[in-house]
C-alpha cells in the first residue's frame, strides 16, 4: 500500500493545477472521466437487454477506453459491473489480473481521493 500511495504522490496524480498552470495531464484525465460516465450512463439502460446490443455496445466501450486510455478511470467508474470491469482487464495488455477478484475488483483498497475528481453535471 505505501507504494501505491508513493507513486500516486509521485506522479501527482491528486494535483490540482491553478490557473496559472498548464497541466495537460489533469485536463485529459477529466476528459476521459466525462467520457467513462457518458458510458456508463448509456450501459445503465443497456446492460440487462438480452438483445446483442448490450455485447456491441460492451465491445465499443472496450475499444473507447483502449483508444482513450486511463485504465484506473475506466474501472472506477464502472466498478459495479464486473461484466466490463473484467473485459477492461482482458483489453489492456500487461494488466496483472492477479491483482484482481473474480469480480474484477481490485484487491488492494487504495481509494481516490475525492477532490481528485470533478463534478458529475
Amino acid at each position: 500500500m505505501a507504494k501505491a500511495e508513493n507513486l500516486f504522490n509521485l506522479v501527482q496524480l491528486g494535483h490540482r493545477p491553478t490557473q496559472k498552470e498548464k497541466d495537460r495531464r489533469f485536463n485529459r484525465r477529466n476528459e476521459v472521466y466525462r467520457l467513462a460516465r457518458n458510458s456508463l450512463e448509456a450501459w445503465e439502460d443497456i446492460f440487462d437487454k438480452e438483445d446483442e446490443s448490450a455485447k456491441k455496445y460492451l465491445r465499443q466501450t472496450i475499444e473507447l477506453a483502449k483508444q482513450v486510455g486511463f485504465f484506473s478511470i475506466w474501472m472506477m467508474v464502472f466498478h459495479d459491473y464486473p461484466t466490463v470491469l473484467q473485459a477492461l482487464l482482458l483489453a489492456f495488455p500487461g494488466t496483472e489480473r492477479t491483482y484482481f477478484d473474480e469480480m474484477g475488483h481490485s484487491k488492494l483498497d487504495l481509494p481516490l481521493p475525492s477532490d481528485s475528481l470533478p463534478e458529475d453535471k
